[in-house]
C-alpha cells in the first residue's frame, strides 16, 4: 500500500491536497483502480487517515481530499464514514462534493455513469451521522480537516 499526499493544493480548491492510496504500479505510481482483498479493511482505512491526521497535525488550516475514482468506490468510502462516524468526528471535519472532481478531472464525455450535469455541484456538503443519500448521487469526492 502506497500513501502519497500532493504537494500543490486542487487546482479550484484552495488549501485542498489530494490523499491517494493504493498499490504502486510497475512505474511505482497509485493505482487507485485496483481491487484489493483486505482481510481488515477498518486496518488499512485506520492506517490512511492516521496518514493524513499527521499530515494536518503539520498543516493547519489545509483539507485533505479522497477521490472516490468510481461511484462503486465513492460509495464504499461514504459506508466506511457513517459505520465509524461517531469516532471519526472527534478528529475530523468531514464533508462530501458531488461528482465535482470527476469532471473536472477526466473531462465530460469520460463517467462511469450518465449523469445530468445541472446536477453537478461544486460546493461542498457537510456529511453529518446517518445522512441518506441515494448511491445513484452519491458524492465522489470528500474532503476532511482537522476539528
Amino acid at each position: 500500500m502506497k500513501i502519497e499526499i500532493s504537494s500543490e493544493p486542487h487546482r479550484l480548491l484552495h488549501n485542498v491536497y489530494n490523499l491517494a492510496f493504493g498499490p504502486p504500479d510497475v512505474r511505482g505510481k497509485i493505482d487507485d483502480k485496483a481491487e484489493l482483498q483486505h482481510s481488515n479493511y477498518s486496518k488499512v482505512f485506520s492506517t490512511i487517515l492516521f496518514t493524513g491526521l499527521t499530515y494536518l497535525n503539520s498543516n493547519p488550516g489545509h483539507f485533505l481530499g479522497i477521490d472516490g475514482s468510481s461511484n462503486s468506490r465513492a460509495y464504499l468510502y461514504y459506508r466506511f464514514l457513517q459505520k465509524n462516524y461517531d469516532y471519526l468526528n472527534r478528529f475530523f471535519n468531514l464533508f462530501g462534493i458531488k461528482y465535482y472532481v470527476r469532471v473536472t478531472r477526466f473531462g465530460k464525455t469520460q463517467y462511469d455513469d450518465p449523469f445530468d450535469f445541472q446536477d453537478v455541484k461544486a460546493i461542498p456538503e457537510s456529511i453529518e451521522k446517518k445522512m441518506i443519500v441515494d448511491p445513484k448521487f452519491m458524492f465522489n469526492y470528500f474532503i476532511f480537516n482537522k476539528n
